[in-house]
């Protein structure tokens, strides 16, 4: 992630070019996983050159919303007042019903990069 995205600007060949690098570390380093190319950007927009197929954004907006509902998980479980025993079946159903699991991250909170 770099820090210094401004708002406005859109995804660029360099930063789709370093991202591909990553990619082919991650798949040399990880063989047994899948990747999926993610870049945390302000916006979901994309230069022409930039040919971002296949490439995910996980926005301000979305980054926010995996917070929040983050925080809806943890204060129902800290609310809940349940055994210890009883705890692991309480988060059972309540990650049943949350986005913020690793099967339902990518489709909840990242979405395709648009050219501009």
């Amino acid at each position: 992630a770099k820090s210094r995205k401004k708002g406005k600007n859109p995804l660029t060949k360099d930063q789709h070019g370093q991202l591909l690098v990553s990619q082919l570390w991650f798949t040399s380093a990880y063989s047994g996983y899948a990747a999926i190319r993610v870049s945390v950007h302000p916006n979901s927009v994309a230069t022409r050159a930039s040919v971002p197929i296949g490439v995910k954004a996980l926005t301000l907006a979305k980054l926010q919303a995996i917070v929040d509902d983050a925080r809806q998980l943890l204060t129902a479980l800290c609310d809940s007042q349940v055994s210890e025993r009883e705890l692991v079946g309480l988060t059972d159903r309540l990650l049943a019903h949350s986005n913020v699991r690793w099967d339902k991250l990518p489709a909840a909170y990242l979405v395709d990069f648009e050219v501009a």
